[in-house]
């Protein structure tokens, strides 16, 4: 889809249990206010989700714009986990969302990675005059650098360690 940004994260469990990640959303419309016509935003649509590699396809969990807390200053927060590692201030009350790590691959084979798992972000028709868009990157080396804060940068921790310090910012 050309009017799409996707950006992909691959993610293993073996570097921490926890994986957090922050940036600052791109507005959007709201969509639920019935308008006949289209409201402005820097995209029409954002989500997040975990799933499994792109040959098995399987999607997880996820959140979408409307769903995603934010801070004063439009970042959000959302902690990937298996639900048994949720850290207790991982809560929307908290300003951060959470998404459920997912089950691994499944495929029934020694390839099964149950600590593997992939992150899918989608920007959906990003406005034309949003500095920061994806879609403005010529290579994935670029993106970093043209996203500026709507970059999405994350690190790994353990339940203990997020419920003891928050979140790194």
């Amino acid at each position: 889809n050309a009017s799409t940004a996707y950006l992909v994260n691959y993610t293993s469990r073996k570097y921490g249990p926890v994986y957090v990640f922050r940036a600052k959303l791109p507005t959007f419309p709201n969509t639920w206010a019935n308008t006949k016509i289209m409201p402005d935003g820097e995209v029409q649509y954002w989500s997040v989700a975990t799933m499994a590699s792109f040959t098995n396809g399987s999607l997880w969990d996820g959140v979408f714009d409307m769903q995603v807390p934010l801070d004063k200053d439009g970042y959000y927060t959302i902690v990937v986990s298996l639900p048994a590692d949720r850290p207790k201030n991982a809560t929307r009350e908290n300003g951060i969302a959470w998404i459920d790590w997912g089950p691994g691959e499944g495929l029934g084979d020694p390839r099964n990675r149950k600590d593997w798992g992939a992150l899918l972000m989608r920007f959906m028709v990003p406005h034309k005059d949003f500095q920061y868009s994806p879609l403005k990157a010529h290579s994935p080396e670029e993106l970093a650098s043209v996203m500026g804060p709507y970059y999405p940068r994350g690190y790994y921790t353990t339940k203990a360690k997020f419920e003891a310090e928050g979140v790194k910012k």
